[in-house]
C-alpha cells in the first residue's frame, strides 16, 4: 500500500484542503498520516476526522531570533526520524511555517515533495520549497504571474481542495435541520477559524439593532481567544442566536445562511463560491 504524509495546520485555511485531499486519498487507498504541531487545532481536528497524527513542537520561523532556529532544527531532526520510519512514497505541504520542518527534512531524505497553495501569493514555506517540489496547485491562476518562467511547468490550476460536504449539502435541508421559518433570515458572522476581533467589535457596536430584528437569526463564531470577551460584553441575545468560538459544522451553517459576512480568507472564498452565497 502506498503511504502520503500531509503537513498542515495552524488554521482551518490551511486544514481543511488536507483534509480533503486526504479523503480522496483514502478512497484509492494510499494510508495518509498528518504531521502538524503538538499544540494548535490540527492536533484535535486531524484525529477527529478519523486520520494518524504526529506532532511536532514547531514555532513561527524568525531568523533573527535564537530560539525559533533551534525549535526548526529540532522539529526538522524529529520529522526526519519521523519519515524515516514511516517511509512515504511521496509528503503533500499545504502551506503555513507548520509545513517547514517536514517538508525540509523530505528534501534531505529525497522524498518527494508536492505543495498546494490556497492563496493568489505564495506563503513563506511555499516559498521556500516550491523550487524542489514535483509540483505545486494553485487555487488561482494569478499566481502564474509570481513565479519565475522555468518553474512554470511544476505549476497546476486546481482550485482550493473542499470538503465534500460543500458539494453535496441541500440548503433547504439545512435550513429545516435548525428550524428556520420561512420568513426568517440567517447571518453567518465568522472570522476564519481564529475568529476577527475587528469584527466582532463592529458587530458588538450595532447589536442592538439586531435585536430589534426579530426575523433575523445569528450564528456567530467569534475565535476561541474572543469568545470571553465578546459574551461579557453582550447584555442579551435572542435565544435563536448561536455564539460560539468555532462551528466545527460549518459547512452545514454556511449552507444554511441567507448572508455570510466574513473575513476574507482565500478557503472561506472558494467554500462561498461553491454554495453560491451572498457575502
Amino acid at each position: 500500500m502506498k503511504k502520503i504524509i500531509l503537513t498542515a495546520g495552524g488554521t482551518g485555511g490551511h486544514i481543511y484542503p488536507a483534509l480533503a485531499v486526504a479523503e480522496e486519498l483514502k478512497k484509492k487507498k494510499i494510508e495518509v498520516i498528518f504531521i502538524g504541531t503538538n499544540h494548535r487545532m490540527e492536533k484535535d481536528i486531524v484525529p477527529n476526522a478519523g486520520y494518524n497524527f504526529i506532532g511536532l513542537d514547531v514555532i513561527p520561523v524568525n531568523i533573527k531570533k535564537i530560539k525559533s532556529i533551534i525549535k526548526v532544527l529540532k522539529a526538522t531532526k524529529e520529522a526526519i526520524k519521523i519519515l524515516k520510519r514511516e517511509k512515504p512514497d511521496a509528503v503533500i505541504g499545504f502551506g503555513n511555517y507548520i509545513s517547514i520542518p517536514t517538508l525540509l527534512g523530505a528534501l534531505i531524505l529525497k522524498i518527494p515533495i508536492y505543495l498546494q497553495e490556497q492563496n493568489v501569493t505564495l506563503g513563506v514555506a511555499n516559498k521556500m520549497f516550491y523550487r524542489f517540489a514535483k509540483k505545486m496547485f494553485l487555487a488561482f491562476d494569478i499566481t502564474y504571474d509570481e513565479l519565475p518562467m522555468k518553474y512554470q511547468p511544476k505549476l497546476q490550476v486546481t482550485g482550493n481542495p473542499l470538503r465534500k460536504e460543500f458539494y453535496t449539502l441541500n440548503c433547504h435541508s439545512e435550513r429545516e435541520k435548525i428550524k428556520l421559518e420561512k420568513d426568517e433570515k440567517m447571518i453567518l458572522i465568522m472570522g476564519g477559524s481564529l475568529g476577527a476581533r475587528s469584527i466582532n467589535e463592529a458587530l458588538i457596536k450595532e447589536w442592538d439593532s439586531f435585536l430589534k430584528s426579530k426575523n433575523i437569526r445569528i450564528y456567530w463564531a467569534t475565535g476561541e481567544k474572543n469568545y470571553d470577551e465578546v459574551m461579557s460584553k453582550l447584555s442579551k441575545y435572542k435565544l435563536t442566536d448561536l455564539i460560539k468560538p468555532y462551528f466545527e459544522n460549518i459547512a452545514n451553517i454556511m449552507c444554511a445562511a441567507d448572508l455570510v459576512l466574513c473575513r476574507s480568507g482565500a478557503l472561506t472564498i472558494s467554500e462561498l463560491i461553491e454554495l453560491g452565497k451572498p457575502s
